[in-house]
């Protein structure tokens, strides 16, 4: 994908590829395909994330804060997606999220930290407005750490259990 002359493939390498050494290729029900979450889901690198998830035959759910960009994006992913409210700097949300996939999968082999503000890294911190940087720092610092906390008990029923925190910058 490209997104402001930042590119992204995921690669064969990557844990959440079936064939890789002590991954399964067998198979074939929908309780057997990995279960992977991608926050962000519906706006800049997420849908493609979530497309290529689809294209290597996982199981994602599309989170994002606006229910309907959720739901948008999964449609168009076709059947191995579907969309998840979830505003990741609150802990109500998240935890509804998590009981969601709880109820729904059981488990959570993949955690996607994807959702992100942007933040202007050459700001003059003397004069930057703290509400930015808190909803920033909120958003790209705590949000994962809360994510991965909240999801640990699915993750550690998941196979293979993987997070992936996406960044970027310039």
């Amino acid at each position: 994908v490209r997104e402001m002359g930042v590119s992204c493939r995921l690669t064969p390498t990557s844990r959440l590829h079936p064939g890789v050494a002590g991954h399964s290729t067998g198979m074939s029900a929908p309780n057997d395909d990995r279960v992977v979450l991608v926050t962000g889901g519906s706006r800049g690198l997420g849908p493609e994330i979530a497309r290529q998830l689809v294209e290597a035959e996982h199981v994602v759910v599309v989170a994002a804060r606006d229910a309907q960009a959720a739901a948008a994006t999964a449609k168009e992913l076709g059947e191995r997606a579907w969309g998840l409210t979830l505003d990741v700097t609150d802990p109500e949300s998240v935890q509804a999220a998590v009981e969601a996939i709880d109820r729904r999968h059981g488990r959570l082999d993949a955690l996607v930290n994807n959702a992100a503000v942007n933040f202007d890294a050459g700001a003059d911190p003397v004069t930057e407005d703290l509400e930015i940087v808190d909803g920033a720092w909120r958003t790209n610092v705590l949000a994962p750490w809360r994510l991965t906390q909240a999801f640990a008990p699915l993750l550690r029923a998941g196979r293979e259990p993987v997070v992936v925190n996406v960044t970027s910058g310039p």
